[in-house]
């Protein structure tokens, strides 16, 4: 598809790439197909994420804007957020309902994507240092922020007060993962190692993954953060799953059973069931 062309209200603009593809990987009809190109935006995207039910998708533009999408919808034009002008890597939580971004000197913003006609993000945290990468746990509760040379910096947006330091890891943090049930939080640092660690570890540091080979670039964690994906310089892809408590699933469909149909679960969960939630 052919680059638009220059923005009218930026004449030192150059024109847009071509509008971001989706793909359905739900699709059992063969080969993922692209979706019709997602539009709005005028210059590149640099970063973006998606929420869990895979309707929300953000990006952050190479001039800093930050862009949503209803990912379910290519038809519909993005929609740019007011903020600070210097955005380059965002986040979703898994229910979509929290955007965090993160600025090349340190600061840390969120907005509130239910209400996205507020006129601009609002600053959570300035870092002692550059920030890398952010994560954010399910309902946007856990906050994890990868450093340069503070760690892994963890709070709740919502609560406030100063963040919680992991330290003791080499290097600077180059990514960071938290995961949607908001209990674990994993991290690779730019000398190759990878760890995980309780959220409520009281900033002590987890073990080190000894089952991935060195130089992962990038992490993902499953809900529970039982599992855990890097790719590495090699361009292979780790897996590496840590054991679930015997009783962790009883315990998960015992509790998630009282909540199931309350409007905070439809909220959060939506129609899964709660052997779905409990990953049964």
């Amino acid at each position: 598809m052919a680059a638009t062309g220059p923005d009218p209200g930026c004449p030192t603009c150059r024109p847009s790439p071509p509008p971001s593809p989706a793909w359905n990987a739900a699709s059992s009809a063969g080969p993922p197909e692209p979706s019709r190109p997602f539009t709005g935006h005028r210059l590149p995207v640099g970063d973006i994420a998606m929420s869990a039910e895979g309707r929300l998708l953000a990006g952050a533009g190479t001039r800093g804007t930050v862009w949503i999408w209803d990912a379910t919808s290519p038809f519909t034009p993005g929609r740019a957020l007011r903020g600070p002008p210097a955005i380059v890597g965002v986040a979703v939580s898994a229910d979509g309902r929290t955007l965090a971004g993160y600025d090349s000197r340190g600061a840390v913003w969120a907005w509130d994507t239910a209400r996205p006609e507020r006129p601009a993000g609002k600053q959570l945290l300035q870092a002692p240092d550059r920030v890398r990468d952010v994560a954010l746990g399910g309902d946007g509760k856990v906050l994890a922020a990868a450093t340069y040379s503070s760690g892994v910096l963890v709070w709740d947006p919502a609560g406030g007060g100063p963040p919680r330091s992991f330290t003791g890891l080499r290097g600077a943090i180059r990514k960071v993962a938290v995961s949607a049930d908001r209990t674990t939080i994993a991290s690779v640092d730019t000398d190759g190692s990878a760890r995980l660690r309780s959220v409520d570890g009281q900033g002590q540091t987890g073990p080190q993954l000894d089952h991935l080979s060195t130089g992962p670039a990038d992490l993902a964690l499953d809900g529970r953060g039982a599992t855990l994906v890097a790719p590495n310089g090699d361009g292979d892809l780790q897996v590496w799953r840590t054991p679930v408590p015997p009783g962790a699933p009883a315990a998960c469909e015992r509790l998630a059973a009282r909540v199931h149909g309350t409007p905070e679960w439809t909220r959060h969960l939506g129609d899964l069931t709660v052997r779905e939630a409990c990953h049964l």
